[in-house]
C-alpha cells in the first residue's frame, strides 16, 4: 500500500514541473488539483499527530489541551501555515 502523502508529493512535484515546462495536457485544473492533494495529505498528517494527544488530555492534571503547528510548505517555496487545537470540554 503506498503512502498518500508521498503519492500526493509526487503528484505535486509532477503538476510543478509540467506547468513550469508548459507541457501539453498540464491544466492549471491539474495544478490546483496536485496542490490541494499534497496540503491535504500534510494536513491529515498534522491531525493525526493532534489526535495521539487525546488519549493524555484525559489525564488528571493535564491541562486538556492540545495544538499543534505545521508549516506546509510547496515546492516552489511558497508556505502555508496549519494551525489547529483539540480541547477537552467539561463532561
Amino acid at each position: 500500500m503506498s503512502d498518500p502523502a508521498q503519492t500526493a508529493v509526487a503528484c505535486l512535484a509532477d503538476a510543478f514541473e509540467a506547468a513550469a515546462r508548459g507541457r501539453v495536457g498540464a491544466t492549471l485544473a491539474d495544478w490546483e488539483e496536485a496542490i490541494r492533494a499534497h496540503l491535504q495529505a500534510q494536513m491529515a498528517l498534522a491531525v493525526m499527530r493532534l489526535s495521539q494527544g487525546a488519549p493524555a488530555m484525559l489525564e488528571e492534571g493535564s491541562d486538556g489541551f492540545e495544538r499543534v503547528v505545521v508549516d506546509l510548505p510547496l515546492p516552489d517555496g511558497t508556505r502555508f501555515r496549519f494551525d489547529a487545537a483539540l480541547e477537552r470540554l467539561g463532561a
